[in-house]
């Protein structure tokens, strides 16, 4: 028998969901699609719903906050480019370049569901694209090494300008290679790949997060991509880290922009993987030892926080394998890698394309 769609009023809007595009500890993310609205193409509008479960005060402010960025950001993302407004200060008719590469949002929602219990539900723009760890393991993927460094440059000439205009906004603190979705163009130069950051759950207000938050909130995001601050506010506290100004400085300042290019480099490794020239095996070496390593801590650390174990024995644990020195070890392998690349590139006569990129990282 046929099931009747479920629908799901947001802001007085109602949104038909069609499935799951995913599913994750706090809620639930829907494919949809806005009833008796269509987009620019005459189509239903589509859309994601995302559900947010909410058990207590602190998860409901900050699926809030998160619905509240969202709403800000939309403005910034369609706000016309310097390059696209006319002298009179009119946009063109063309629609503008986006300024922010994320969702934009259409409503949200709070509704309590019992005692100390609510749900927090966002419709916004379902955005072309697959996640890039998604991406990289379909093997009609895979690309030569001069073609993954297209990519991965097209990532970042998207991405960064992103960052930096998200920055007086919030901390996102959780970019890997699953919360940026890829619309990707047929090799070689079959069109423009589409990067989009996704997912602000685990973002933080900028100004808090500068003047202190950043000593008393939980630490988030998947710690593959942690920096060597990370492990160490982790393992033994803020003032631990604060002794040294530059490690703190890269946790206040650092953690979307170093997310952000282990993310790149993940990309382009898996997407060439044995296709790498001479001049590059080092780094794709580099980077399997920088990954094999950091699946073995994620593997334990994302097994405590499943099973609801003991943290303590956990520090304890990473604290006799060295968690910290060797991560801090594998990215210090990993920069000189990337250094040695591009002076390599142009000894090998490899051309303007390699040198090109090995600069951008």
């Amino acid at each position: 028998a046929c099931q009747t769609p479920r629908r799901a009023t947001v802001g007085g809007r109602i949104y038909v969901l069609e499935g799951e595009l995913g599913r994750g500890s706090f809620g639930t993310v829907h494919k949809a699609r806005e009833e008796g609205v269509c987009g620019e193409d005459g189509q239903p509008l589509q859309a994601a719903v995302k559900e947010i479960r909410c058990r207590s005060e602190k998860e409901c402010k900050q699926a809030e906050y998160e619905a509240n960025l969202m709403r800000r950001l939309s403005v910034e993302t369609v706000r016309p480019m310097p390059s696209e407004t006319s002298a009179a200060g009119a946009p063109p008719a063309a629609a503008p370049r986006r300024r922010v590469s994320c969702p934009l949002l259409y409503a949200s929602e709070k509704v309590a569901t019992g005692p100390g219990a609510w749900t927090v539900t966002i419709a916004m723009e379902r955005v072309p694209g697959v996640p890039l760890d998604e991406f990289a393991r379909e093997h009609r993927s895979q690309r030569s090494y001069e073609d993954a460094l297209r990519l991965g440059r097209d990532l970042l000439e998207q991405l960064c300008p992103t960052l930096e205009r998200v920055a007086p906004y919030c901390m996102h603190r959780d970019i890997n290679a699953h919360n940026i979705l890829l619309a990707a163009a047929p090799p070689p130069g079959g069109g423009r790949n589409t990067f989009t950051l996704i997912d602000f759950g685990l973002a933080t207000e900028t100004s808090s997060w500068r003047v202190g938050d950043w000593k008393t909130k939980d630490i988030g995001g998947d710690c593959r991509y942690w920096p060597v601050s990370c492990w160490k506010l982790f393992l033994f506290g803020y003032k631990y880290l604060q002794a040294n100004p530059q490690q703190t400085n890269e946790y206040i300042y650092s953690l979307d922009v170093h997310s952000l290019v282990l993310t790149c480099v993940q990309l382009i490794a898996e997407v060439a993987r044995g296709q790498f020239p001479e001049h590059a095996k080092a780094l794709e070496k580099a980077w399997r030892t920088y990954w094999d390593d950091a699946m073995r801590f994620w593997k334990q650390l994302y097994a405590c926080f499943k099973n609801k174990g003991e943290w303590n024995a956990l520090k304890s644990a990473f604290l006799q394998q060295q968690v910290a020195e060797t991560t801090g070890r594998n990215l210090h392998a990993l920069r000189s890698a990337l250094a040695a690349c591009a002076t390599q590139a142009a000894a090998a006569g490899a051309g303007e394309e390699h040198r090109h990129q090995h600069s951008l990282f």
